[in-house]
Parts: structure tokens; C-alpha cells; sequence
């Protein structure tokens, strides 16, 4: 796997003093494909962050990757996908799951909406889902995100989803990297055979 070969961008912006990412995109350089040919929903974007500290909101602009997004391009690589896109839970830049859940609940109590898929941003949702593309689903298993994954799940198209579902659940779906590296190899495989 190589990096080189791919161009990543994303779409940042900040509210109420929170850093937040709306989506990121994974194009091979040198395609042409206008529209993803490949969705992903991660529970949220971790250390990801634009490569200039002094970008513009709302605009994209190069972003710096982080190891989840290269278990992404492994899967673009083995199942021939060209331009993937990003989407999260939640928008909300935060790589430590406990501050991450915590932070959740201050923004909850000021009212602050940083999920794509909360109704009020359906619009938002409607221009950046690619609803012809397989949709790997890979937000974790931790019981706070329930609300969210049910939330996402009724928007995305049962017979395009992609994901390694936790047993006894209808909405957990292992993440991409698990601590091992042998069960990310499993994870990248198993995925490839539900897209291919």
C-alpha cells in the first residue's frame, strides 16, 4: 500500500469552539470518477486534520490520514475502488474514545448538531452520500453510539451495506482497526468479500 498514489482531502470546520470534520475524500490520483464508487461510516475522525493549520471552513483541502483511512485504501486497493468517501457518527475531531464520549455529552446539552445524519442536515446528507455505492460500516461497538448507528442505518440502503456486525447486535459494526494486527488482515478480508 502506498499513500503517494492517493489524494486525501477532507472538510473541516469549527462550532462553538469544537474542531469538527463534515467528510474526507479518497481519490486514486489520476482517476477520473466524479462520484465515490466506494462510501465508509466511521464512528467519528479521529486525529485526522487539514495538512494547513490556516484552512478556510468549509472548503476542502488536503488532509493528513490516519491509520483507519489506510485500512480503507487497503480495501481500495484488493477491491479496485477508485475514490472512496468518509462520512462519521459524528463529526467531532476527537482521536481519545473517552474524551470523545464525553464530549458528546456537553455538546448534547448546548444543542450543538454534529452528526450528518441528524434530520436537521438531511440536505447535507442528500449531496455527500453516494447511494449507488457499497457502504462499509465500521463505527465500533460501544453501547453510547446506539442512538447514532440506528440513526445512520435508517438512511443507508440495506442491500449496500458492508461491515463485520457484532453478534447479538443489529447496529454494531467492528471497527476497521482492531488492536491486532492479524484481525486487521481479517477485517480488510472479510470486507472484500462482501464487496466483490
Amino acid at each position: 500500500m502506498t499513500l503517494t498514489n492517493y489524494h486525501i482531502t477532507g472538510c473541516f470546520y469549527n462550532r462553538q469552539g469544537y474542531p469538527f470534520r463534515k467528510y474526507l475524500n479518497i481519490r486514486k490520483k489520476g482517476t477520473h470518477k466524479r462520484f465515490p464508487d466506494l462510501m465508509v461510516v466511521l464512528m467519528n475522525p479521529g486525529s485526522s486534520k487539514p495538512l494547513d493549520q490556516a484552512f478556510i471552513p468549509h472548503t476542502e483541502v488536503q488532509a493528513k490520514p490516519d491509520q483507519t483511512q489506510n485500512q480503507i485504501i487497503r480495501v481500495m486497493e484488493q477491491c479496485n475502488k477508485q475514490y472512496a468517501r468518509i462520512l462519521n457518527l459524528s463529526d467531532l475531531l476527537e482521536p481519545k474514545s473517552l474524551l470523545f464520549h464525553a464530549t458528546l455529552e456537553k455538546l448534547k446539552k448546548k444543542k450543538v448538531v454534529h452528526s450528518i445524519f441528524h434530520p436537521s442536515r438531511s440536505e447535507e446528507f442528500a449531496t455527500l452520500f453516494q447511494k449507488t455505492a457499497p457502504v462499509i460500516l465500521g463505527w465500533g461497538v460501544h453501547k453510547n453510539l446506539e442512538p447514532m448507528a440506528k440513526q445512520a442505518l435508517a438512511v443507508i440502503p440495506t442491500d449496500k451495506r458492508v461491515g463485520v456486525l457484532k453478534e447479538s447486535t443489529d447496529w454494531g459494526y467492528y471497527h476497521p482497526l482492531p488492536p491486532s494486527t492479524p484481525k486487521q488482515r481479517v477485517w480488510v478480508q472479510r470486507i472484500c468479500e462482501q464487496i466483490l
